[in-house]
Parts: structure tokens; C-alpha cells; sequence
């Protein structure tokens, strides 16, 4: 299993590198990249297939992915693209199992902190090299006179990002040394500054979000469950720290402060549109009249073009654009049917969660309680998030999904455990 979770952190890392290369150094389209999804898909299958004593825990998510599958092999009549779609969907959904199999002790938990922060380190690389050398690429789409720079590097790392914003308490608890923590909240907060000023308005408000939730969560649970001996010292920097974040902020404030002013200025018709201006919005308004006609009940309950989703939809007239949002995509590729599975899995993510967790382990563990705040705020946000199309992206809800896998799966041996010695202490 440690060989196996080693591959796996190792493909992220390297997937995050091809995100970077993608466009700039490599075709965009190339099949260096066809070939490397095609390469992670199989592996995700293969753990699993192979790596997975606990396959009918996870029997929904398989039944579901099975489920747009054959529906891609009877309406789609673009085959690469769906499939292409479905593989990144795929991707993401089966790296929840994987977490849950794979991520069983505490030093697993520390790696994948090291891999969150590796991807910092990286996102901050790519913004310098694009910065210095002017890759800003397709996706300098919010372009003013001082525009950020983020080469290939949009969508999918400005949510990975907001992910690893969400592992703050996480990270905290891991490096308690206050240098180490300097660090992680000096490149945290330079990372998520960056990620704003690019404009992308559900980046924003994920990242308002998660520092809304992750405060009012971990009150929350101080207040029902009582105060631990250890927590405040998760927290605490020494006052030099303190000071040198103070200033790391006024200089991070004084450097971007007229990028951001410039971007907010390119992007402030977009920014002030109403909502039913929103387009969106409109796209979903316009699949679901669509789909409840119910002209033809294959169509709307099982839907048409399953994940080819350009110019299929709404009588085309959208024109060239795609679906922007995981509940157009589904409900147009799958119909009422697979809107209702999906809504279903997507429960079934936070109900796993509550049946699993015991009250005494919030009660005694600080960190259950990192744990349980973390998931609940990625769930969250990973919904929130699905406005903007998360079905599109492949790091960041499949490394999202892997957190979450990783988490349940502590509160599931915890669980078990404490049934084992329930059961040795009544002699069954």
C-alpha cells in the first residue's frame, strides 16, 4: 500500500507539472498529455480493482460512473470528447476510494500536507516564470494594463489553491515549529492573494468561504464538545512571527495593490452583471425547460450528448460554448435520472461522514477535529464550487476527493476499533 500511494502522490505531482507545461512548452492538445490522463485513469482503476477491500462501501460511485459510461456509448455522437470528459470525472470520483485504502496512518496524513504544499511551490513558480517571461497564454482572460500572469495555469489551480486553503488546520497541526508554519502561511497567503486578483469571481467567494467555515466550524466545535488542553498551541506563532507577517502583508498589499485595482476595473462589467444576465445561469434555465418539456422522455429522463456538451444543447443556441456548471452538464448528458443520481452521490459524500463519526473522538482528539472541519468545508466548497464546472478540472476535485477519502477513513478505524473492544470487553 506505501508503494502504491507513493505512485500515486507521484502522478499528482507530475500532472501538476504537464498543467504547467501544457500550452507553453507542450501542444496544447499533445498527446504527451492525452496519453498521461489515460495513464492516471488506469491507474485509478487499477487501485480500484486491485487495492480495494472495501469495494461495496463504494458500490454508488462505481454504479454511477458505470451508469454515464453507457449512456456516453448510446447518445454521444462525439466519442473523444465525451470520453475525454468522463476520464477527468472519472479521475476525480475514484480518488475518494483510493484515499479511503490507501491513506491509513498519521505520517500519510503528513505527506499529503508535503504534496499541498509541493503544489504551492509550484503555482508560485509558474507565476514567476510566466510573469518574467509574459506566458499569460489563453487564460489572461480579465486583461488589464497589469495583468496576472498565470500561463496555462487557470481554473483548475486557482481551485486547487482554495483546497489547500482549507488545509490550513491540517497544516497547522502538522507543523508546529513556528518557522515551518511562517513559512506555510507566508506562501499561503501570497498563493491566495494572486488567486484573487485574478478576477475569477467562485475562486473569490470558495476563498471567503473557507475561511468563514473553518473559523465558525472549529468555534463550534470547541463550544459542544468543550476546549482541548493542546488546541490553542495549534495556532500560535511567537510574536516575531507575528510581526514578520505583518510586514509580509503591507508588502504583499503594496506590490499587487495596483494589479488588483487594474484587474477589478477589466473585470467590473462582468462583476456588477445581474444574475439573470448571468450566462451561466441562463444555460441551466434553458437545459431544464428543455428537459421538462418532456418531448421525448428518453431525452429527458436519461438526456442527449452525455459529457459533449459544445453546441448539444438548448436547441445550440449557445453557439460554441460549452456547459459551464456540473448540474448542465449532468442534467443535459444524463436527464432527470442522472441529475437525481448525482444529487444522490453528492449526499452520500456528507452522510458517510456523519454515520461514521463518533462523538466521543471529537470529544477527546484534536485531530479528529482538524479532520472533520476540513472535510466538511472541502464538501462545501467542492459544491459551491460545481457553478463554475468542477466536472471540467482534474487536480482539484480529484485531490479534493482524495483528502476526503483519507479523512473518512480515520473516523471509519476509529469506528471499528472502538466496536472491536467494545465487543472484547462483553466476550464476543
Amino acid at each position: 500500500m506505501r508503494r502504491s500511494l507513493g505512485i500515486l502522490y507521484f502522478l499528482f505531482i507530475v500532472y501538476y507539472l504537464l498543467m504547467m507545461a501544457n500550452g507553453i512548452v507542450i501542444e496544447k492538445g499533445s498527446p504527451v498529455v492525452l496519453g498521461f490522463n489515460i495513464l492516471f485513469f488506469a491507474y485509478m482503476v487499477f487501485l480500484n480493482l486491485f487495492k480495494n477491500p472495501y469495494f461495496n462501501k463504494f458500490l454508488i460511485i462505481y454504479l454511477f460512473l458505470l451508469f454515464l459510461l453507457v449512456l456516453i456509448l448510446l447518445t454521444s455522437s462525439a466519442y473523444y470528447e465525451s470520453l475525454r470528459l468522463f476520464v477527468k470525472y472519472a479521475i476525480a470520483l475514484l480518488a475518494f476510494p483510493a484515499g479511503f485504502n490507501l491513506i491509513t496512518r498519521e505520517k500519510d496524513y503528513h505527506y499529503l500536507m508535503r504534496v499541498a504544499f509541493a503544489f504551492l511551490v509550484l503555482y508560485l513558480l509558474n507565476y514567476i516564470i510566466a510573469s518574467t517571461f509574459h506566458l499569460g497564454g489563453s487564460n489572461l482572460r480579465y486583461k488589464g494594463e497589469t495583468s496576472v500572469e498565470t500561463g496555462n495555469l487557470f481554473d483548475d489551480a486557482l481551485f486547487l489553491n482554495v483546497c489547500i486553503l482549507t488545509l490550513l488546520p491540517l497544516m497547522f497541526y502538522f507543523y508546529r515549529k513556528g518557522g515551518k508554519r511562517f513559512v506555510i502561511i507566508l506562501m499561503v497567503l501570497v498563493v491566495t492573494v494572486i488567486s484573487v486578483i485574478c478576477m475569477k469571481r467562485m475562486v473569490i467567494v470558495c476563498v471567503v468561504l473557507s475561511l468563514v467555515m473553518i473559523s465558525l466550524l472549529t468555534r463550534w466545535i470547541s463550544h459542544k464538545y468543550g476546549k482541548l488542553p493542546d488546541s490553542g498551541s495549534v495556532l500560535k506563532l511567537s510574536l516575531p512571527h507575528y510581526a514578520l507577517i505583518s510586514v509580509a502583508l503591507i508588502v504583499i498589499g503594496v506590490l499587487f495593490w495596483d494589479t488588483f485595482m487594474d484587474q477589478l476595473e477589466a473585470r467590473r462589467t462582468e462583476i456588477q452583471r445581474s444574475l439573470e444576465e448571468e450566462s451561466r445561469v441562463a444555460e441551466i434555465i434553458a437545459i431544464y425547460e428543455d428537459m421538462s418539456e418532456f418531448e421525448s422522455d428518453g431525452v429527458s429522463l436519461l438526456g442527449q450528448e452525455t459529457f459533449h456538451t459544445v453546441g448539444t444543447y438548448a436547441n445550440g443556441a449557445f453557439g460554441d460554448r460549452m456547459i459551464h456548471t456540473n448540474f448542465g452538464i449532468i442534467l443535459n448528458g444524463s436527464g432527470f435520472i442522472g441529475l437525481l443520481f448525482y444529487l444522490v452521490l453528492s449526499l452520500y459524500f456528507l452522510v458517510v461522514l456523519f454515520r461514521t463519526v463518533r462523538n466521543s473522538v471529537l470529544t477527546e482528539n484534536l485531530f479528529a477535529r482538524k479532520l472533520y472541519v476540513t472535510y466538511l468545508v472541502l464538501w462545501t466548497v467542492y459544491n459551491v464550487a460545481s457553478f463554475s464546472g468542477t466536472i471540467w478540472l482534474t487536480m482539484y476535485p480529484a485531490f479534493n476527493f482524495l483528502i476526503m477519502g483519507a479523512i473518512l477513513r480515520f473516523f471509519y478505524d476509529d469506528k471499528v476499533s472502538n466496536l472491536k473492544s467494545k465487543y472484547e470487553r462483553i466476550g464476543l
